[in-house]
């Protein structure tokens, strides 16, 4: 039996949860909508206003409850939804309504099969305009059957009132989830941090051609390094002659975690009070600065922050290409759009700001996930400027190219529809950073205009990744720690992550991080034969929609299934309540660990 209850999850973006005891879901999931959270602007017809608020509260209903004919009698016929869960700009009723079970399969089940989900919408906004309605607000939602969850949304839509039928219709909706945002105080979360991955290997060709049926492409290679990206996280295959502090051992896990604290000399500093020994000298390592050291356990981790010696002085290059699907975008706001655009990329905020509302509301989780809607131009020009401009973070000042040092933006596919006094364009954005790490960011974009003043009311930008193999995000990185380094290892990882929550299961513990759990759990070294002293000895979780799936895969491939006991209890596919996983290793002889979370999705 497995010592270690592995973390359910919870996905929307990247990662999404606050994990405590199993819960049991409603039989009826209900929406809430409180008075004082309701903010009108525009006209007071009270008898319009409450089938606004009712059709608002009808959908999210809907959308809880899984109800499809509900749904579609909610939708307009050429309704346009961009969805942060599946990466996608959908266009048309019918297009929206097959891709709701998809969209379903992102979140839990209760035992009688239906969503395990109830929210509460909070600060509504709504301006009306004639017949439409352009509405902004969060929705906090709590769910979970097996685990429980809670977690925050920001939406924008559109609604359309039918003069014939007397009811508001959903025209446009755009959201984001996994916000780190208290809607209560209106304050934003606290920082955390990230991580990426690193494993050894002796041939770095036979490496990269083992992984790439799991993790596509990789993002970047060079002779002794290859990069693979997936959702913001990053898997480093690097060859021994590189990094000599670690070495493939066959049938053990060789990782180590390459840890981006939200304060990197505070974390540094107070991780050596808490005993761990850092090298003496920091190293460039993919466009980072990384200081490598050793927890209590003796485990090798890695302190990363992105250096100035990463910037480029290359300016942007800024492509728009292909045409627009939809309605034909209106010259004025072509040139708004584009204007907006060739501003952004070069972080020019004043103009920016010239062509936007003066009630504009402005949210960009590709940046952050602890703040709110930015609204009103002066909250804006704030935002954008600690956007673009220089950071006060005690780690290093760090600017906009450093830090997102991207030379190339792509616009390609895209969406644009007038409904009524707005004006949505809706695009997908890549954009390549500068050789020879080539770091990429994907997303979707939604702005709104204005149409008769052709400003920009509303910009929403969410992360929008999407799998380039069987492989989805990383899950969670597992540290082997003794009995006796416990307390002891658990103090210095407090210390290296910045003092991030953390949740306890039995012989575990997970920290929670910006987007995967960094965790410990117990091992006995005489039986799993880690830790080592002054080693690389921790293992990661890849999540898959289909655990047999990737089983094909790592057979052709040669994979072998070891016994860790601490990690499993036998060779191959292991089946408990509400996950699935295998513990493999791949072509250098690594211990690697895939999960899926059963009656979770198949994405």
């Amino acid at each position: 039996m497995m010592k270690i209850m592995m973390l359910f999850c919870v996905i929307v973006v990247g990662f999404f949860v606050i994990l405590s005891n199993i819960a049991q879901a409603s039989e009826q999931e209900k929406i809430q909508l409180s008075k004082d959270d309701w903010h009108l602007s525009g006209h007071q017809d009270k008898a319009k206003t409450k089938a606004l608020q009712k059709a608002i509260v009808a959908w999210q209903e809907a959308w809880v409850r899984r109800d499809i004919e509900a749904c579609q009698r909610l939708l307009t016929e050429n309704v346009l939804m961009v969805s942060q869960n599946q990466a996608r700009i959908l266009s048309g009723r019918d297009e929206v309504i097959a891709a709701l079970p998809r969209e379903w399969e992102y979140y839990e089940t209760d035992d009688q099969g239906a969503s395990a989900l109830q929210g509460t919408l909070r600060h509504v906004y709504v301006e009306t305009r004639d017949n439409t309605a352009l509405v902004r607000y969060y929705l906090d939602v709590t769910g979970g059957n097996r685990w429980s969850f809670d977690d925050t949304a920001a939406l924008t839509q559109i609604f359309i009132h039918d003069e014939k039928q007397d009811k508001w219709q959903l025209a446009f909706s755009a959201d984001v989830w996994n916000l780190d945002y208290d809607t209560d105080s209106e304050q934003p979360g606290q920082a955390v941090f990230a991580y990426d991955y690193a494993m050894p290997v002796q041939n770095l060709a036979r490496a990269v051609k083992f992984y790439q049926p799991l993790l596509g492409a990789p993002e970047a290679s060079t002779k002794n390094v290859a990069v693979f990206e997936m959702k913001g996280s990053r898997l480093y295959l690097v060859t021994t002659d590189t990094v000599e502090l670690a070495r493939p051992r066959k049938g053990l896990p060789n990782g180590w975690p390459i840890l981006t604290p939200p304060h990197f000399n505070s974390a540094k500093n107070n991780a050596e009070k808490q005993g761990v020994e850092f090298l003496a000298k920091e190293r460039d390592f993919a466009g980072m600065t990384v200081l490598y050291g050793y927890e209590p356990s003796g485990n090798l981790v890695a302190l990363a922050r992105f250096s100035s010696g990463s910037a480029t002085a290359q300016e942007p290059v800024l492509r728009i290409t292909g045409t627009l699907s939809g309605d034909k975008l209106p010259s004025a706001i072509a040139t708004a759009d584009k204007q907006v655009w060739t501003a952004w990329t070069k972080g020019k905020v004043n103009d920016i700001v010239e062509y936007s509302a003066s009630n504009i509301a402005l949210l960009d989780t590709t940046h952050t996930r602890t703040q709110g809607w930015a609204v009103g131009e002066k909250k804006v020009r704030q935002r954008l400027s600690r956007t673009f401009g220089r950071s006060t973070d005690e780690q290093n000042t760090t600017n906009w190219q450093t830090r997102y040092p991207f030379v190339e933006w792509d616009l390609s596919e895209g969406n644009m529809r007038q409904i009524g006094a707005w004006v949505v364009v809706t695009r997908r954005i890549s954009a390549t950073g500068a050789p020879p790490w080539q770091r990429r960011l994907e997303a979707l974009d939604t702005r709104v205009f204005a149409a008769n003043s052709a400003t920009l009311a509303v910009s929403l930008t969410v992360n929008a990744g999407r799998p380039r193999g069987l492989a989805i995000e990383f899950d969670y990185a597992g540290i082997p720690v003794t009995p006796s380094t416990w307390a002891a290892t658990d103090k210095a990882l407090r210390a290296l992550t910045g003092g991030a929550d953390n949740y306890k299961d039995e012989y575990w513990k997970g920290f929670w991080g910006e987007r995967a759990v960094l965790g410990m759990f117990e091992t006995e070294p005489e039986t799993d034969k880690i830790p080592r002293d002054q080693e690389a000895s921790t293992y990661l979780s890849l999540l898959v929609s289909n655990v047999e799936t990737a089983m094909t895969h790592l057979k052709a491939a040669g994979a072998k299934f070891p016994v860790i006991p601490a990690i499993n209890s036998k060779s191959g596919i292991s089946k408990h309540p509400g996950y699935h996983q295998v513990l493999f290793t791949d072509s250098e002889g690594n211990a690697v660990v895939l999960t899926q979370y059963t009656g979770r999705s198949t994405r």
